[in-house]
């Protein structure tokens, strides 16, 4: 009976030396890049930038393949990306910028994530604090041209306080922030170039087809406390959010006094008051508006 045992735990034993060799022999170490991230600032405003720096070292005897670079809000997932490039030559380290210039206001999450010639991959994140703009540009009155009209140009880049006609609005689309037609049932509307009311006239048909054109929502009126007069940014953004108007890609039906707060594809609060609107669906026209928005 003893020797049973014996030959028994004997047994046991070496079984358990065998799992544990087989286990050892599964068990490797994979190496990956080592990264680091750094950036000149980490609070700053909307549409400015800062300066990410990014060092990454392979692996021995490794190389890199691939940057990839990623946005996103602390309260959701990353989900914008950034850049997503092959590294030139695949060297074994590397010294990278890039330029990073949020539009959205918040903590937003930047993550670099580099992958080597292995498909072994780091991640890194980095947060960046983004405050709203810091100041207003009061483009004044301005006259903007309904489909119609021959005179005064129809779309309106509200970075330059510029009003533009067909011709360079379709050659630099990514620069139109609206556009003013006179319609059969909407009347005087301001719509986002990206709306598809803009291609029923003929005359903005070509602008329409560009892709690189930018999206813009209105809400007209809905904030009766808002005071046209301000000069502050934080009030033009507080107005456009508190405006109990849905947003939408037009501002229809305008009368004179109304204002109409938007928002540009660049995350610029602006708002216009309409000062007056001549024209009609079939006649030369203008719609007469005082502009501000954030710089």
């Amino acid at each position: 009976m003893l020797k049973n045992v014996r030959n028994y735990l004997m047994l046991l034993a070496l079984g358990t030396a065998a799992i544990v060799s087989s286990c050892n022999k599964d068990e490797t170490t994979v190496n990956k890049p080592t990264v680091t991230v750094n950036a000149d600032k980490t609070s700053l405003s909307v549409n400015s930038t800062a300066v990410i720096t990014i060092s990454a070292t392979a692996p021995s005897g490794g190389k890199l393949k691939k940057v990839k670079i990623e946005e996103g809000t602390t309260a959701s997932s990353i989900n914008t990306t950034l850049k997503d490039s092959n590294i030139d030559g695949s060297p074994a380290n590397i010294g990278y910028t890039y330029n990073y210039t949020p539009k959205m206001t918040g903590v937003m999450r930047v993550v670099v994530t580099v992958t080597d010639d292995a498909n072994q991959s780091t991640s890194k994140e980095i947060s960046f604090t983004v405050t709203g703009s810091t100041s207003v540009i009061d483009c004044g009155d301005k006259s903007i041209g309904n489909q119609n009209s021959s005179t005064s140009g129809s779309f309106f880049n509200t970075s330059a306080c510029a009003v533009v006609s067909v011709g360079p609005a379709t050659i630099a689309a990514n620069t139109i922030d609206f556009v003013h037609y006179f319609g059969s049932s909407n009347k005087a509307t301001l719509a986002s170039p990206s709306d598809q009311t803009v291609n029923q006239f003929m005359p903005f048909q070509n602008f329409y087809k560009q892709a690189n054109k930018k999206s813009t929502t209105f809400k007209k009126n809905g904030n009766a406390s808002f005071n046209f007069s301000t000069t502050s940014p934080t009030e033009i953004e507080t107005g456009y959010k508190s405006s109990t108007a849905a947003a939408a890609g037009i501002a229809g039906d305008l009368m004179v006094g109304d204002v109409v707060f938007f928002l540009t594809s660049d995350n610029k609060y602006g708002v216009a008051k309409v000062t007056s609107i001549t024209g009609t669906t079939t006649t030369d026209g203008a719609i007469g508006l005082s502009v501000k928005v954030q710089k």
